[in-house]
């Protein structure tokens, strides 16, 4: 339950951080990168590309991107190895998907 907790609050900073990117380049005039939250996410639904994927973005394996995708991933694999995940699973995406929408 910490590292979930930790994890969703990690999650809560990196999209401040993206928040104060688009900021800085906006200010600045630079190109909007894509945002760390979104190669999270894209990390997670389809692993790591070794020419970075239709989005042009090169994956390092030691990015932070990875590192925190990496986290997300070893917390599920243990969530869904418990018996008590599994007896109750359906109330918990229930329960992460109404986090996820607020």
């Amino acid at each position: 339950m910490k590292e979930l907790i930790s994890i969703g609050l990690d999650a809560a900073q990196l999209q401040e951080e993206d928040t104060q990117q688009v900021i800085r380049c906006l200010q600045s005039g630079e190109d909007i990168p894509v945002p760390r939250s979104e190669r999270v996410t894209k990390i997670l639904e389809e692993g790591i590309g070794g020419d970075g994927g239709d989005d042009g973005v090169r994956r390092s394996l030691e990015g932070r991107a990875v590192v925190f995708a990496n986290r997300v991933s070893r917390l599920s694999l243990t969530l869904t190895k418990l018996k008590a995940f599994k007896d109750r699973q359906g109330d918990v995406f229930q329960l992460l998907m109404m986090a996820v929408s607020r």
